[in-house]
C-alpha cells in the first residue's frame, strides 16, 4: 500500500521521555503513515554511546528506511532530530537522502537547548543549516521557538501529551516523601537536588527521597545552561548517588513503569525537578495530571507549562537554597500542595493524549495546526 509519510522515530527501551512520547504518539497509526524505529533497543544507562552493535544496526535501519524510501514514494518524512554531535551523524545520515529526492520535511525538537549546540556545531553547522533550510519544525511551547531563531523554517507548537493513568486505591499519600523521576546527571540537577536534601534533612530528618532513574554509563553527550548558554560541567554523579543512598533516607528506582509508576506519583508529597537545561518534561506532565504537586526550574517549556504560585513552584535552576526553601514551603503547608495539584490538572487538559496526536499527525499528513 502506498505511503503519504513515513515517521522515523525512536522507541523505548530506553524509557526516556522522547521515545515514551513516541510510544503514545505513534501507537494505532492511519495506515498510509509508515512508522520505523530508528534507535536500537538499549537501557537508558547506554543511551548516547557508541558501540559496533548500534552501528550494525542502525545500517540495517538506514537500509530499511531507504527501501521504503523508494518503494512507498512518500510525500512526508518526519524525523524527531537531536540537539548533539553523534546524535546529527545519525540524522543526516537519514536527512540527505531525504532532501536529495526532495522530500517534505516534519522535523521534531523535544529538547531546550538547540540554540547552544548549533552554536558550538563548528564544521556541523552548515550541514545542520542545510538539513533545517524550508523544513516544518516543531518545538512543545512557545518559549522552545527561540532555538530556531535565525534559521530558514516554520515553526510550530506541539506539546508533549500526557496519559493519565489510575493508581491503585491501596496507595496513600505520604506525608513527607519527595519524588524526581529523570536522567541523574547534571542537566537535570542532581547535584542541586542532592545539596537541597542536605538543607532539609537539618530541618527534617525524616523526609524521604525517591529517586527513579539511571545515569549514563559515559556522559558523551554535551549539555548547555539554557540561562547563560555555557557548557554544564561534568560531576562524579556515582559519588552523589552513592552518598544519598548512605543516608538510608533515599530509595532509588533504576526504572518504574506503568502502574508502578503511576503509584510513585500518588505516595509522593510533591514532585521536584531541578533542571538546568529541558525541553517540556513528560515527568512533570504526568506529575501535574496525577494531583502530585510540582516545583521546577525556569527553563524550557517549564515557563510556559507551570505558573508560579498557582499550579506549581518555580526556582531558579542551580540553586539549591531556593529549591530546599520551596521544598520546606510545601511540605509545610498541605492546603497550598492541595491547591496546587487542583490547578494542575485543570492546566494538564489541553495536553490530553487525543488531542496532541491529532494536531501531530495533522501537520505530518499535511493539515498544518494553526
Amino acid at each position: 500500500m502506498a505511503k503519504d509519510a513515513i515517521a522515523l522515530i525512536t522507541l523505548p527501551p530506553p524509557w526516556t521521555g522522547p521515545e515514551v512520547a513516541n510510544e503514545m504518539l505513534f501507537s494505532d497509526t492511519p495506515d498510509n503513515l509508515l512508522v520505523l524505529r530508528v534507535n536500537p533497543p538499549g537501557s537508558q544507562a547506554g543511551r548516547g554511546s557508541l558501540s559496533p552493535r548500534k552501528v550494525l544496526w542502525f545500517a540495517g535501519a538506514w537500509f530499511r528506511y531507504a527501501w521504503a524510501l523508494l518503494w512507498h514514494r512518500p510525500r512526508t518524512i518526519y524525523l524527531t532530530i537531536t540537539a548533539t554531535r553523534l546524535g546529527w551523524l545519525r540524522d543526516l545520515a537519514l536527512l540527505v537522502p531525504t532532501r536529495i529526492l526532495r522530500k517534505r520535511l516534519v522535523l521534531h525538537m523535544r529538547g531546550g537547548h538547540f540554540h547552544h549546540f548549533y552554536a558550538h556545531a563548528g564544521w556541523l553547522r552548515g550541514p545542520v543549516r542545510w538539513a533545517i533550510r524550508g523544513t516544518d519544525v516543531m518545538v512543545q511551547s512557545e518559549s522552545l521557538r527561540r532555538q530556531f531563531a535565525g534559521l530558514d523554517c516554520r515553526m510550530f507548537v506541539i506539546p508533549n501529551p500526557v496519559a493519565e493513568t489510575t493508581p491503585s486505591p491501596r496507595v496513600e499519600r505520604e506525608d513527607k516523601a519527595i519524588l524526581f523521576i529523570g536522567w541523574l546527571t547534571v542537566s537535570k540537577g542532581l547535584d542541586v537536588l542532592a545539596d537541597a536534601m542536605c538543607i532539609l534533612w537539618k530541618e527534617m530528618p525524616e523526609i524521604r527521597l525517591i529517586l527513579v532513574g539511571q545515569m549514563p554509563n559515559r556522559e558523551t553527550n554535551v549539555f548547555w545552561d539554557w540561562e547563560t548558554g555555557e557548557p554544564l560541567a561534568r560531576k562524579d554523579m556515582p559519588a552523589i548517588l552513592r552518598n544519598l543512598l548512605q543516608t538510608g533516607c533515599v530509595e532509588h528506582h533504576p526504572v518504574l513503569l506503568g502502574q508502578d509508576k503511576a503509584e510513585a506519583f500518588a505516595r509522593a508529597t510533591l514532585f521536584v525537578l531541578p533542571s538546568r537545561s529541558e525541553g517540556m518534561s513528560m515527568a512533570v506532565l504526568e506529575a501535574m495530571a496525577s494531583g502530585c504537586p510540582v516545583i521546577t526550574t525556569r527553563v524550557g517549556g517549564a515557563i510556559d507549562l507551570v505558573e508560579d504560585g498557582e499550579n506549581g513552584l518555580l526556582v531558579p535552576p542551580g540553586d539549591p537554597e531556593k529549591l530546599a526553601s520551596a521544598m520546606l514551603r510545601l511540605l509545610g503547608n498541605r492546603e497550598l500542595r492541595e491547591g496546587l495539584a487542583w490547578k494542575a490538572r485543570e492546566r494538564i487538559g489541553e495536553f490530553r493524549l487525543e488531542k496532541v496526536k491529532e494536531q501531530l499527525l495533522g501537520l505530518i499528513l499535511g493539515q498544518k495546526p494553526a
